[in-house]
């Protein structure tokens, strides 16, 4: 996590400043070839192996044949937007008192402004 990348960069300190960014690069590419390979998606064969053995083999299991792309965007959205609330927020936030208390203020009282 957050304290992974910062022990790769201490430990890759004498390679340069943007070197560590390889790892992690490396690192995703593993994980985008594993979820390419063992995420299971609607209408996989490999559910079928699953639900052999259920109790619910006298009820008919309708599954879609494909992702529905609406409720799939509208998750990504969700999560993307979760995100922005999240840590994106609060310094956009903190951007205009900024402004108001560093440049207004001081312009208002007619002194030099610290930005």
């Amino acid at each position: 996590g957050n304290s992974g990348g910062g022990i790769i960069a201490i430990l890759m300190n004498g390679s340069g400043l943007f070197s560590p960014l390889w790892v992690g690069a490396v690192i995703m590419g593993i994980s985008a070839v594993f979820t390419n390979l063992y995420m299971i998606e609607a209408g996989d064969v490999r559910l079928d192996a699953l639900m052999v053995n259920s109790e619910i083999d006298e009820q008919e299991i309708v599954r879609p044949d494909t992702i529905d792309s609406k409720a799939l965007w509208n998750i990504v959205g969700g999560a993307v937007a979760d995100n922005f609330g999240s840590t994106a927020l609060f310094p956009l936030c903190l951007s205009p008192l900024a402004i108001e208390q560093y440049l207004f203020d001081f312009v208002d009282d007619e002194e030099e402004p610290i930005m």
